[in-house]
């Protein structure tokens, strides 16, 4: 270096790696969102789930059982979903009902990420890639007590899902909505995702896996939709 003052430099190199790490599966904004993080992050992507090391199901609501079976028929060492405790514990049993072992569902984590408040998919899809993150660099994930799942649920996960499908929340307005018999989610009947006719009857529900659990015990949910629409007369004033 022509420099009068014989000083040095320092080079800083960042490794990039062309071996595919990651596959992020779906087509919602969280999922966009953690493509463009990956990418910042310098981590080699692809869309074949069978290439990659860890494997992203970001399809919140939006086609999750098939997406889950082919992830965990995959490769991929680990495997992460966006959605709460209590939804993957649901997707476990259909995953079971479709023939997945247990030694395949091992490598399922979810939640994705660690608890951090997130609501926006920015930021659902940031809490994920940290989970992503800690995993190709070694660093297993704490698990989340019962209260942390109860935040996760309440801020993000399930009511993003819910807001894709065409949901709304419990007590929102009753026109062209249909309660759904499985969550208790009021359902746009417009916007509805599955539509199950039984006994005459349609029934209108807003992922998967209600659907799915419908399907499965259809007398049951039946009943309890019944059961709502019946109301107590009252008694007449003397």
């Amino acid at each position: 270096m022509a420099c009068a003052s014989s000083g040095s430099i320092e080079l800083f190199i960042q490794p990039y790696s062309t071996q595919s790490l990651l596959c992020v599966l779906g087509d919602t904004p969280a999922a966009n969102e953690a493509r463009f993080h990956a990418g910042r992050l310098c981590l080699g992507l692809t869309d074949n789930p069978t290439e990659a090391r860890v494997v992203l199901v970001a399809t919140q609501g939006q086609g999750d059982e098939d997406a889950l079976e082919t992830a965990l028929h995959g490769s991929a060492k680990h495997v992460l979903l966006i959605a709460s405790r209590r939804k993957a514990e649901k997707l476990r049993s259909v995953m079971r009902m479709r023939g997945i072992d247990e030694d395949q569902l091992a490598r399922l984590i979810a939640p994705a990420g660690p608890d951090a408040g997130a609501k926006t998919p920015a930021e659902i899809a940031l809490s994920a890639m940290v989970g992503v993150l800690a995993l190709i660099r070694g660093h297993a994930q704490a698990p989340e007590g019962a209260e942390g799942m109860q935040k996760h649920t309440a801020h993000g996960v399930e009511r993003g899902t819910r807001a894709k499908s065409g949901a709304t929340e419990i007590g929102a307005p009753a026109q062209d909505n249909f309660v759904n018999p499985v969550c208790g989610t009021v359902v746009s009947i417009a916007h509805a995702m599955h539509v199950e006719n039984y006994e005459g009857e349609s029934y209108y529900f807003c992922c998967d896996e209600c659907w799915t659990t419908f399907i499965k015990y259809p007398k049951k949910y039946a009943a309890i939709q019944q059961s709502r629409s019946v109301r107590p007369s009252r008694p007449q004033s003397l």
